[in-house]
């Protein structure tokens, strides 16, 4: 996608990348949608209202809690301030319109995080616990600003400035047809599969958030999802990664075929995440329980996570690997004994 994308041409680029069964259930033909109409997100989005990745029963319990602990936060975001790295530099003003590069004190892990988007989900729940549409057109402003302002053939991924500038990192002996984009002087970056897989997991939890505000026009959804079901699918199919990061790109592969899976490639993603996350349970998870991962906290947070997707697996009709699922019995059984 490139940065001076209209919504017109975002809504006919999304329109081709739905399955013939996704175009059945809108209400009007592609050719009838306009940039300011809400049938994409009733139609693709309300869904996550009673299926997304939170239970109802969550986000009515963290949206009470925001009311009482952290409006603060939502209202530091509502200013373009931010805390990331467990508030290490305090809160940042990012600008208006936002410096995606800012990087306090030249912690170029800061302005990765930045790209990740986690830290708008007190607006999520701000919108949630008051019906104030100003908290969700915020997160959507922010969302598409990033998808527009710093696109994967961005100009500064070629920059010889060694500040504010990205590096492009080929994976070994193939020409993959995206390629991660790490900031110079940090191991990570806004375009790789790492940060692809956390935007995945936290816009989701994002629209599920906003998925009836006002804010999700045709034209807004469909920059958000093209950016989804394109690039990011494509940069996690290239890099799978090692270790938990292997597992954690597997598992936002699978997320693309519970939520979007009325568009073409979201099955075929999800195909290939189930295969990579039994491949790694098969070498992760030895036959008695225990994990070749030795950091417990890893080890727990990789199990709990493929439990958390073979129980949504499962409530969604999947019928996970056999394997997979005797792995992670075999793993929870570990932990409860060990502990």
């Amino acid at each position: 996608m490139t940065s001076n994308i209209t919504r017109a041409d975002a809504i006919a680029d999304l329109c081709a990348r739905l399955t013939p069964q996704g175009k059945a259930k809108l209400a009007v033909p592609c050719e009838q949608l306009k940039p300011d109409g809400h049938e994409l997100a009733q139609t693709f989005l309300k869904p996550l209202a009673a299926h997304g990745p939170f239970s109802a029963e969550m986000i009515k319990t963290n949206a009470t809690e925001h009311q009482a602990f952290n409006k603060s936060r939502s209202a530091q975001l509502m200013q373009h301030q931010v805390e990331l790295l467990e508030d290490a530099y305090g809160p940042q003003d990012v600008g208006t319109p936002i410096n995606w590069h800012t990087a306090p004190k030249d912690d170029w892990q800061w302005p990765t995080h930045l790209s990740r988007h986690y830290y708008l989900m007190p607006l999520g729940y701000a919108y949630r616990a008051t019906g104030d549409n100003r908290y969700a057109a915020e997160i959507v402003e922010w969302l598409r600003d990033w998808v527009q302002r710093t696109p994967l053939d961005s100009p500064d991924l070629q920059s010889v400035d060694p500040r504010n500038s990205w590096s492009l990192r080929y994976a070994e002996n193939k020409d993959p047809s995206t390629k991660e984009a790490v900031f110079k002087g940090y191991v990570d970056g806004p375009w790789t599969a790492l940060s692809a897989h956390a935007r995945v997991e936290y816009w989701t939890q994002l629209l599920q958030l906003i998925h009836d505000s006002p804010a999700l026009t045709n034209g807004n959804v469909a920059v958000l999802l093209n950016s989804l079901l394109g690039d990011h699918r494509q940069l996690m199919l290239d890099y799978p990664r090692q270790m938990n990061q292997f597992q954690a790109v597997a598992a936002s592969l699978v997320t693309l075929g519970f939520y979007y899976p009325d568009f073409q490639g979201a099955a075929e993603a999800e195909s290939e995440g189930w295969m990579r996350l039994a491949q790694h349970a098969s070498r992760e998870i030895y036959p008695d329980g225990s994990m070749a991962e030795a950091s417990p906290n890893y080890g727990m947070m990789m199990v709990n996570r493929l439990h958390e997707l073979v129980k949504k697996g499962t409530e969604l009709g999947r019928t996970p690997d056999a394997l997979l699922e005797e792995r992670v019995r075999l793993a929870m059984r570990y932990f409860a004994l060990t502990s």
